[in-house]
């Protein structure tokens, strides 16, 4: 069985349990070997605004959460965050850096949380992405509904080969919320 590289990219912001929980999970798949966990500078679907940390602040709190992984995982995998994103300075799509990606590893497979994926319709190039990927894996989340729109009900069944749903636990952890609460915390200091 051919070991996989999952690349798994998001705003991360601020970075918490949930995604070292979906780390994990990606690791503990026997046929993967390698998880790229990529910050976007800036998704091309939300604002800088909106940031609560810095970009080092971002890739320092995620390097902080892979240490906290199970060594076990930790010894037999390899994990780690990457800049290729954060580097540009600009909003960058998925599908530019699965292309980067795959000068180096050859072949890429993606992860995304179960929000992404209801998203993906709106994707830049989702078709080349997805012709340019071993699998798709969809991890639940805790806050989404299963609504599937007809365009993206149309494009599963078109990919289906290349999705691969993942179960784990539903964490209770958005960054949305977190982002939220520590707004109203500081509003109510002022």
């Amino acid at each position: 069985m051919k070991k996989k590289t999952v690349l798994f990219g998001g705003s991360f912001n601020p970075p918490h349990q949930g995604h070292k929980a979906i780390i994990q999970r990606l690791a503990s798949e026997s046929d993967i070997e390698r998880v790229l966990v990529c910050p976007a500078f800036v998704s091309p679907f939300k604002s800088r605004s909106m940031f609560v940390l810095s970009d080092l602040e971002r890739l320092e709190r995620l390097n902080d959460l892979i240490n906290e992984i199970d060594d076990e995982l930790l010894t037999t995998k390899d994990i780690c965050v990457i800049q290729n994103e954060i580097r540009k300075q600009q909003p960058s799509f998925t599908i530019q850096t699965v292309h980067e990606l795959r000068l180096k590893y050859h072949c890429i497979s993606l992860a995304m949380g179960a929000d992404s994926f209801l998203s993906l319709h709106l994707w830049k190039n989702v078709v080349n992405l997805f012709e340019s990927i071993e699998v798709c894996y969809v991890l639940p989340r805790y806050d989404k509904n299963d609504v599937y729109n007809e365009e993206l009900y149309r494009m599963i069944h078109q990919m289906k080969d290349k999705i691969k749903f993942l179960k784990m636990p539903l964490q209770p952890f958005s960054s949305k919320k977190i982002r939220a609460l520590l707004q109203n915390d500081f509003s109510e200091s002022l």
